[in-house]
């Protein structure tokens, strides 16, 4: 879910509405691990653990995370974004950034590549 204003319903970004001027609160961003996360439960404690994320992306990911962000932000700025479709578009963003991508790959020559 977006963050948005408690007062205008404006897209929320820091700590003051740039709509309507109106203080926000914080709210935490937690992951959704979805079904294939798996949650550590055994430790001293014995109970359920939060499953936290790691990720280290080589640089063509990083390359495609980056344009499906840009791609993801337009849609947002365009207003189409809405907590039933948010997944749906930024999976279509990435889709997107990866088609881009291959498309690249498949015209341009690095310098380092052999034809």
């Amino acid at each position: 879910m977006l963050p948005t204003c408690p007062k205008c319903n404006s897209l929320a970004v820091g700590d003051v509405c740039g709509t309507c001027g109106a203080a926000l609160t914080p709210q935490k961003l937690e992951l959704d691990p979805g079904p294939s996360a798996q949650v550590e439960t055994s430790g001293s404690g014995g109970g359920r653990r939060q499953a936290s994320a790691y990720l280290a992306l080589e640089p063509s990911e990083t390359a495609v995370l980056h344009t499906a962000s840009r791609i993801f932000s337009a849609f947002v700025a365009s207003g189409v974004v809405n907590d039933a479709n948010q997944h749906e578009l930024s999976d279509r963003s990435v889709k997107l950034a990866t088609r881009m991508a291959l498309v690249i790959e498949k015209y341009i020559q690095s310098d380092g590549e052999d034809w």
